[in-house]
């Protein structure tokens, strides 16, 4: 699961969406009720190019 956000986080960061969008639907098949999963999946929308993925990274001190 985890790896599977992560590979999302990087490929949007560097304009893969379409790559995100699959490590995603790997992470939703194993956990379909993950919301980080699932707020990542609707912040990519249907857009193309890179995405600021700040807001989506985990902090060290959470």
């Amino acid at each position: 699961l985890w790896r599977s956000y992560m590979h999302a986080l990087f490929s949007a960061e560097v304009g893969e969406r379409d790559a995100a969008r699959v490590h995603l639907a790997r992470g939703l098949a194993i956990a379909p009720n993950e919301t980080a999963l699932r707020d990542l999946l609707r912040a990519l929308g249907e857009g193309e190019g890179s995405m600021d993925t700040t807001l989506f990274r985990v902090d060290e001190t959470e």
